[in-house]
């Protein structure tokens, strides 16, 4: 069954149903294949190396859908690699949720905008009593990646 770009945006690809797109499984199970067949992921955790940098970053819960008003919190890495990041914040964060993550503009040069990306909660705890989270993020996205990989000075290939 066809179904116009725009309809199957607003019905999947902005929408708490993006799992059931057929492109997001096709792509999502091709990056978990080739993350498999190369040591990325084992055990369900990214094994790509990380690097220690507190970069701000502004989260978005809820990707203002209808019923569920956005929500936004600052936040900042305690590490970074091309796959995810290890975040930290006042907010408690759902476990298999999708956040918008948005960076500043020095960030990456690449990106004098600010870059934006979205991210799944693999886990999130309590660190102290202050109400500091830690929340682990996976991100599947090349332009993350790319966008990473400039931020770290690295060369990256399209």
């Amino acid at each position: 069954m066809y179904i116009p770009t725009r309809e199957h945006a607003r019905i999947f690809c902005r929408s708490q149903l993006y799992k059931q797109c057929y492109h997001f499984q096709q792509i999502h199970n091709m990056l978990n294949a080739v993350s498999m067949t190369y040591g990325f992921i084992k055990n369900g955790r990214r094994h790509i190396h990380r690097m220690t940098r507190k970069i701000p970053v502004r989260l978005e819960k809820g990707l203002g859908m209808a019923g569920h008003p956005l929500k936004t919190a600052d936040a900042f890495t305690v590490d970074i690699s091309l796959s995810g990041m290890r975040l930290e914040s006042g907010c408690n964060l759902c476990q298999g949720v999708m956040v918008g993550c948005t960076f500043n503009s020095s960030f990456s040069p690449d990106s004098p905008d600010g870059f934006t990306c979205r991210g799944f909660v693999n886990w999130c705890s309590s660190i102290d009593e202050n109400g500091l989270f830690q929340a682990g993020l996976s991100v599947e996205d090349k332009g993350y990646a790319k966008a990473v990989g400039s931020h770290l000075g690295l060369i990256m290939w399209d």
